[in-house]
């Protein structure tokens, strides 16, 4: 009985502490100024960090870390804003660390100019839940000069940080204050679900090479309460950032009205590969396609190539011996991914190979599109300026309308599982010169645990499709749904939009409003409700004052997942996929050399129709002229073919091509017509050889 009488007693006080009139009275017992961190030694070892002393130093130093990535740096037993310890970071200037308007958004710059990143240990020490606090303090010190320090803090929604910069004095400590109640009204940051927060110095105003800064007591406060050192503070309005269009680029006019089909048996050579190859087959940063009676456009890399003999022999896209330079930032690495239709070709990828759990990279986009006489390289634009970790599962498609979608793995936030990866995307309605982002920072549906293997495929006039494996086993898939709603109503910088909830909409989704002379404004929603949504304008674009009533804004969801294949552990996400009429088609991945999958989703149920009779890891799939075809590497030194019949059984597999040295990857097109133009990658990562499956004798 008396257990019963303290079960309903602690029900009760439950029950009376989630009321609002409960949280509220819990909110004022706060004191008015909390403090999160103050980098002392017995604090961190309190949260569980491994602490190393550094010997022989003039000051009592030490560094702490929670594991790989997860470091908290260097403390220093001297010079402290509160207690006894202080973080120090010394920044010197490197090659790869200033870029163009400090512009300081890369892994390994970030790292250079760097002084806080508190990824992988930030749930455990400065908490996630700020919610009833209007600004965040952080206590800084200059030992050299005047340093322009930029702090970055993230929630799990928004698709950039919410920025602020600050001129750092010399020789006395400061508080650097982030003003988080001005950061909700504008751009609805998530005081309950904060999640990072990065402090980089972007410029030496007047301190030398090498100056030393000091980072201590970072807290949060209520608005009325004082600091003890003098506060600086970033009065600009807060907003989130549109990025610039890059310049575009013409090329030398190359004539490709006439070209010849290609040869059966034709081998073709580009001595091109540079970077270390990658077993599986799936073409991740190469593409290739056809265009005219024997017309080849490769993209290898950050390179473009073009055939005008089915692939025998290449030049640059102006006609010069080198493949064609389309992106100064793409460096050559394979975290991307590429397609081409016919003579233009399309590409994403991320700026550095790995940002590492701890850095923060770009996502970027180019393209090359032809014209009567040339190509025209460009624009160069960012995607996403706060991916992070390694992007092996990047994929790009394109509509029969144009819109073009994004998608890679993205490190997780989800704190329970913070190894987890995420498939994250982004849509362009303007062939590449605006991204937008879908639910929650583009994350397709809900947190996805372990996932991983994104892939696109376009399966309609506005549509695509997305598969990623999620958890160890399953392969899943979700399509994209156009929302078009109307502009309800004008108040200042907010504009209302009619229906919320009722159609789709979720907090973080962004539609384009398109002007009558083309010009664009992207609207970020930040409240959604049953009958109306509130979004503000991202960035200072150009028109934000031209929104008129009735106007139409265009948005992007995704739809719930289905499944569809799971429980075999030779599967590990889609390997690729394509349409051929009204079905669409996946290929699963193998694990090591076990047979791949290959399933049909008809919209409204999934077959499996996977050859028999024969193994095919890793295959390509091909719309071939109207028929399912597939292409795969057979072993290590054969190109394998296979065709689909009208009855749904499968031609035997025929030798594309043999080699003496052994292969390591291999490209072909999502579809072709008259011929299939393929590209192999040589285990020498020298060599890459092309080409072409005639279909005619099929």
């Amino acid at each position: 009985m008396r257990h019963s009488v303290w079960f309903v007693l602690v029900c009760l006080a439950a029950f009376v502490l989630a009321t609002p009139a409960a949280r509220s009275a819990a909110a004022e017992e706060e004191p008015e100024v909390k403090r999160l961190f103050g980098f002392e030694r017995d604090e961190i070892a309190e949260h569980g960090a491994t602490i190393e002393e550094v010997e022989d130093a003039e000051v009592e130093t030490i560094t702490a870390t929670f594991g790989t990535y997860r470091a908290i740096g260097t403390i220093e037993k001297d010079n402290a804003s509160a207690g006894e310890w202080a973080l120090v970071r010394t920044i010197a200037d490197r090659w790869n660390w200033l870029l163009p308007d400090n512009e300081t958004i890369y892994y390994e710059r970030v790292r250079q100019g760097g002084v806080l990143k508190s990824w992988g240990w930030f749930y455990r020490v400065l908490g996630t839940d700020w919610s009833g606090y209007d600004r965040l303090w952080i206590d800084v010190f200059s030992e050299d000069g005047v340093l322009r320090v930029r702090t970055e803090l993230e929630d799990d929604k928004l698709p950039e940080p919410v920025r602020r910069a600050f001129d750092v004095p010399k020789g006395r400590w400061v508080t650097l204050e982030i003003d988080l109640a001005a950061a909700v009204d504008a751009v609805h940051l998530d005081l309950e679900n904060v999640r990072v927060l990065d402090m980089l110095v972007i410029e030496r105003l007047d301190a030398p090479q090498g100056s030393r800064i000091r980072v201590d007591n970072i807290r949060l406060a209520r608005e009325g309460a004082e600091s003890e050192h003098p506060v600086l503070r970033d009065e600009t309005p807060i907003k989130l950032k549109v990025h610039p269009v890059g310049d575009l680029v013409e090329l030398e006019a190359l004539d490709i009205a006439r070209t010849e089909p290609p040869e059966e048996g034709a081998v073709g050579r580009i001595a091109r590969e540079r970077r270390a190859a990658y077993g599986l087959m799936s073409a991740m940063d190469r593409a290739i396609g056809r265009f005219g009676d024997g017309g080849v456009v490769l993209v290898m890399a950050s390179q473009a190539f073009v055939s005008l003999d089915g692939g025998l022999t290449w030049t640059g896209l102006d006609g010069q011996p080198d493949g064609t330079l389309y992106s100064r930032d793409h460096r050559g690495h394979h975290r991307a991914a590429a397609l081409v239709e016919g003579p233009n070709f399309f590409a994403a990828y991320t700026t550095n190979r790995c940002a590492g759990g701890a850095g923060r990279t770009a996502n970027k986009f180019s393209r090359g599109v032809r014209g009567d006489e040339r190509w025209t390289l460009g624009p160069e634009v960012v995607i996403d300026s706060s991916t992070r970790h390694c992007h092996a599962g990047f994929s790009l498609a394109r509509t029969n309308e144009g819109i073009l979608w994004s998608a890679w793995n993205h490190r997780g936030t989800d704190l329970s599982r913070r190894w987890a990866l995420e498939a994250r995307t982004r849509w362009s309605p303007d062939d590449g010169r605006t991204w937008l982002t879908t639910a929650c920072n583009g994350i397709v549906g809900p947190q996805l645990p372990n996932s991983g293997g994104v892939l696109l495929a376009p399966v309609g006039e506005e549509q695509v499709a997305i598969f990623w494996r999620h958890g160890n086993r399953n392969l899943v898939m979700a399509h994209s749904e156009p929302i078009r709603l109307e502009v309800d109503e004008i108040q200042g910088d907010r504009v209302w939009l009619d229906g919320g909830s009722r159609q789709g909409l979720e907090l973080g989704v962004e539609g384009l409003l398109t002007l009558p002379d083309d010009r664009h404004l992207v609207l970020r929603v930040i409240s959604v409700e049953d009958e109306r949504s509130e979004t503000v304008v991202m960035g200072d674009a150009p028109g934000a004052n031209e929104i008129e009533e009735g106007q139409e804004v265009v948005a992007m969801r995704w739809s719930s997942p289905i499944t569809i294949a799971d429980g075999d552990a030779n599967r590990r996400g889609p390997c690729s996929a394509t349409v051929v009429g009204d079905d669409l088609f996946v290929a699963t991945s193998a694990h090591r050399h076990s047979p791949s999958s290959v399933y049909c989703y008809d919209g409204e149920q999934v077959t499996e129709v996977s050859p028999e009779g024969f193994e095919f890891p890793n295959p390509l799939l091909v719309n071939a002229g109207g028929k399912l075809a597939m292409v795969w590497r057979e072993g290590e030194n054969a190109v394998r073919f296979a065709i689909r019949n009208n009855d749904g059984g499968w031609s035997q597999p025929r030798a594309v091509l043999e080699t003496e040295e052994p292969t390591q990857t291999l490209v072909a097109p999502q579809s072709a017509d008259g011929f299939i133009p393929i590209a192999v990658g040589m285990a020498d990562r020298q060599t890459l050889l092309t080409t072409a499956i005639l279909l005619e004798a099929e």
